[in-house]
């Protein structure tokens, strides 16, 4: 009786399961990356052409399939994976698995055979745990871990774990996710990873114009289709419009919303046959540089008007409800002001379907530092008091008595659970030193687990203590002085 209800289930094209290997309902959906016979490139799913309407993130798929998107990036593996893939499986929605491959400045050293050795293991591991999920749709192996390592050795180990992605599966292709396309990372790649299928890449200010320079790497009908893997505003690594006091002047939420628009329609659409689809940055939201850079929609889940732009693109048609639009944030006077002092901020707003608009004000100490920083970061210290008249478009906001920067926030909400963003960067030049006050956390406080955004994350070594060492001339991010 067994062998006969097998027998039936391969008649009727169920894929096995080995066992141990818990897949979706239905098994794995075979994936490949094909030539047509004019030549183009094209991702083929099921046994039809798919071209990925992605967000990078964990946010709702609900929402996403809405807007008219079909798939998710995960930068890597972990406790919560398996139910986010059956969740993605519910909501048809397929996803780009990635793997974290190890950082050099992380200690990663790829030209230790121990180290990648691991890490090889571990990979194949992961291939196991997911290789028949429904929802996989491309082993998306590393991110950006090129950057200060373009070394034959790291694309070596890439290669080695790619190869063993096709050994191990052979239902889904595999990618690998590169930060721009500078130096000789794009040449370096084509020439020791062939079992590469997708070169993803990751590319914000350059994103109008970055598959043309990606061709542009290796010799014409040689190049290896592409996905864009993060996309979105410029990142504060590269912006250009700063303060006197040196920070970051950052764009509304529309403006932010242009720079989706055009890097898509020039890069993504752009490129027929090259390019075989794109992730936008970031389908949720998160604290990077300031509360406000990235994110599609904020913590409470209005939408921003990047949402509306990708949600545009991807289904050709206009949103019902639009978000609003801050069309001037001010400042009155200068913005280098005395501890102590009132200024007042205005915002100038308007919502496309002419309904009542919402205001909300927040002042948040600077973070500090314009790093990436981890999901689960929290913004500076929040003053609340200091703003009067919260909720009117014109507020009075109390500079504090410490020196420092200061961002003035306005969020401007509708009607429609749509909203816009700006900010003020204000400088106290005088003052007692700033302090932090933590927060107080309800009880009780997990530090970590499932299911939360994690506020701590694993930072030391445990066993080999001979592994870890300090280096006394790390210049990057010291509190005081050239060095940490």
């Amino acid at each position: 009786p067994l062998l006969t209800m097998i027998l039936g289930l391969l008649a009727c094209g169920v894929s096995s399961v080995r066992a141990g290997e818990p897949g979706g309902t239905g098994g794995p959906v075979k994936v490949e990356v094909r030539k047509t016979v004019d030549g183009k490139w094209e991702l083929v799913r099921g046994g039809k052409p798919y071209f990925v309407k992605g967000g990078g993130g964990d946010y709702s798929r609900e929402l996403l399939v809405g807007d008219g998107g079909n798939s998710i990036r995960l930068w890597g593996v972990d406790a919560n994976t398996r139910k986010e893939l059956d969740e993605d499986e519910k909501q048809g929605v397929t996803v780009a698995l990635g793997y974290w491959v190890g950082h050099k400045r992380d200690g990663f050293k790829a030209d230790d055979p121990a180290t990648v050795k691991r890490q090889l293991e571990d990979f194949k591991q992961v291939v196991r745990t997911y290789r028949n999920h429904p929802a996989v749709l491309i082993w998306s192996i590393g991110n950006e871990m090129e950057n200060g390592n373009d070394t034959p050795a790291l694309w070596a180990s890439v290669e080695d774990l790619a190869k063993a992605a096709h050994e191990l599966d052979p239902n889904h292709p595999t990618m690998t996710v590169i930060a721009e396309v500078g130096g000789s990372k794009v040449a370096n790649l084509h020439k020791y990873c062939p079992d590469i299928d997708i070169v993803g890449i990751n590319s914000y200010a350059g994103g109008q114009n970055v598959g043309d320079r990606y061709l542009k790497q290796v010799p014409a009908g040689t190049a290896k289709p592409y996905i864009i893997t993060e996309f979105g505003p410029p990142g504060q690594w590269e912006y250009w419009s700063k303060t006197a006091f040196k920070a970051l002047n950052e764009m509304t939420s529309a403006e932010k919303a242009t720079w989706y628009s055009n890097s898509y329609q020039k890069t993504v659409l752009g490129h027929p046959g090259e390019c075989l689809g794109s992730y936008a940055f970031l389908w949720g939201n998160k604290v990077e540089a300031t509360a406000t850079w990235y994110g599609m929609f904020l913590p409470d889940g209005s939408k921003l008007a990047a949402a509306d732009t990708m949600q545009a693109l991807w289904t050709g048609k206009t949103p019902k409800y639009l978000c609003p639009v801050i069309n001037k944030l001010t400042l009155n006077g200068t913005n280098e002001v005395s501890a102590g002092d009132t200024v007042t901020a205005s915002v100038d707003a308007s919502d496309p379907q002419v309904g009542k608009l919402k205001y909300e004000w927040a002042m948040y100490s600077e973070l500090g530092t314009y790093r990436i920083r981890q999901q689960g970061a929290t913004v500076g210290q929040a003053f609340t008091e200091a703003i009067g008249q919260n909720g009117e478009p014109q507020v009075s906001v109390k500079m504090p008595d410490m020196k420092g920067v200061y961002r003035i926030y306005c969020y401007v909400r509708n009607e429609h659970g749509a909203a816009a963003t700006g900010n003020l960067p204000v400088l106290v030049k005088n003052g007692r030193e700033m302090s932090f006050k933590a927060p107080m956390a309800k009880l009780p406080y997990f530090i970590f687990g499932e299911e939360q955004n994690n506020t701590y994350f694993a930072s030391g070594y445990t066993g080999n203590y001979n592994a870890v060492a300090m280096d006394l001339n790390y210049p990057d991010n010291q509190h005081s002085g050239k060095t940490c």
